[in-house]
């Protein structure tokens, strides 16, 4: 929902959202793969950000990003993501 104004108030009609846009990951967690198993490294219950930054301590053979719920929209589109 990167088209959408999310600077939200409830002062007024002025276009801003009064909530998380639909289509914004609400829960969701990252896994990584060490060895031949998954294992979760964090987890985002109530997210409202569209920016997500999470240190791994540990090196890992695969991260995996899996969306759990949306805030109300069937699908969610990520734009990005990098693993450093």
């Amino acid at each position: 929902a990167l088209e959408k104004n999310i600077a939200m108030s409830l002062h007024g009609a002025y276009g801003q959202l009064t909530a998380p846009p639909p289509p914004l990951p609400r829960r969701f967690r990252i896994e990584v793969k060490t060895g031949r198993a998954w294992r979760e490294a964090a987890r985002f219950d109530e997210n409202h950000q569209r920016l997500v930054r999470v240190p791994l301590a540990a090196g890992a053979e695969g991260v995996r990003f899996v969306l759990e719920e949306t805030w109300g929209a069937p699908k969610s589109k990520i734009f990005a993501f990098y693993v450093d």
